[in-house]
């Protein structure tokens, strides 16, 4: 009888040299998947990035297209021979026979802009004629509008034919009676020391022959660059009254399209603010700016790692420009 000798053989395992290979198989796939990872990392921190650049492009073009195009707006006057400014400080952001003004930055430095307009939200009518061009005037207290007039206010009021910029000096009551008297100086408020040089307006506002008349609120609204609030290294643009308005404006040009005709349709030339010789001259703005994405976002070898994307617009003046 045969037997037969059972051998038990030991399990076979890795070979170093399997290892190694199954490592190095492995750690390259891995760095392919870390690689993707990064990329679609990168990709979408880019667009995020852009997508919010644009958004703060969107911005500042609606506000300043707003701002820039109604500048002038005193009422439904179509010509600015008619204002009558009786401030006695008419400099700087009491300037209303001016449109706007300009600063020029120079050395590549940003510009800036101050924009001078009424506001038609604010307007209230006038409900009864004036007694005499300089006497007071009967506004509509019932106007949802009438309430938020304070005394110290700048306003304008306007019936199409002319127009005259004057501070309250009352506190406006229930019976809508709003007095201009002359050297009475504001003693509170952004309007602190101003004062009406001459009660005179140059005109009984709300005679039954004349339009419509309107008292409206008035101010300049202006916009610089200033050092972020944030403390990161970037700049910032600011809009006066307000504050900071949008972060990471790095730059901002601004030319002013001049016509050579007294009635201009279109803007024959742009030049820098410091050419300007005639502020009522100019019928439009050309804008240009720099966004940057404030946090890094690319490699930074030869850079910041900021991107960078530059916006230009022109705005047409809608109270200069004929239609």
């Amino acid at each position: 009888m045969n037997s037969r000798i059972k051998t038990h053989q030991p399990p076979m395992g890795f070979t170093l040299i399997e290892i190694l290979v199954a490592l190095t198989i492995s750690l390259l796939l891995l760095a392919g998947v870390l690689q993707i990872f990064q990329s679609t990392k990168q990709s979408y921190n880019i667009q995020q990035a852009l997508t919010h650049i644009q958004e703060n492009a969107r911005l500042i073009t609606d506000l300043m297209i707003r701002d820039i195009s109604a500048s002038g707006y005193l009422g439904c006057l179509d010509s600015i021979g008619h204002v009558v400014n009786t401030l006695t400080d008419q400099s700087a952001n009491y300037h209303y026979v001016e449109a706007l003004i300009g600063t020029e930055g120079g050395a590549g430095n940003p510009d800036a802009i101050s924009i001078r307009r009424a506001s038609e939200v604010t307007a209230v009518p006038v409900s009864a004629p004036m007694l005499s061009q300089v006497a007071a005037l009967q506004l509509d207290a019932t106007h949802i509008n009438y309430n938020s007039l304070q005394q110290w206010d700048i306003v304008a009021v306007s019936d199409c034919a002319d127009t005259a910029v004057f501070m309250i000096t009352n506190e406006p009551g229930v019976n809508g009676i709003i007095e201009h008297t002359a050297f009475v100086n504001a003693t509170t408020g952004v309007n602190e020391g101003q004062s009406n040089g001459t009660d005179d307006l140059q005109r009984i506002f709300g005679s039954p022959s004349a339009s419509a008349a309107k008292i409206y609120r008035v101010g300049t609204t202006s916009y610089q660059l200033r050092p972020s609030s944030s403390e990161r290294n970037t700049t910032s643009l600011f809009i006066t009254p307000g504050g900071e308005l949008v972060e990471g404006v790095e730059d901002l040009q601004i030319q002013y399209g001049i016509g050579s005709t007294s009635t201009p349709v279109i803007a024959e030339q742009y030049v820098n603010a410091d050419d300007v010789t005639d502020w009522n001259n100019v019928i439009s703005v050309r804008i240009t700016f720099v966004l940057n994405s404030v946090n890094m976002i690319i490699n930074p070898d030869n850079g910041d790692g900021l991107l960078r994307k530059t916006f230009t617009t022109t705005i047409r003046l809608r109270n200069r420009a004929p239609a």
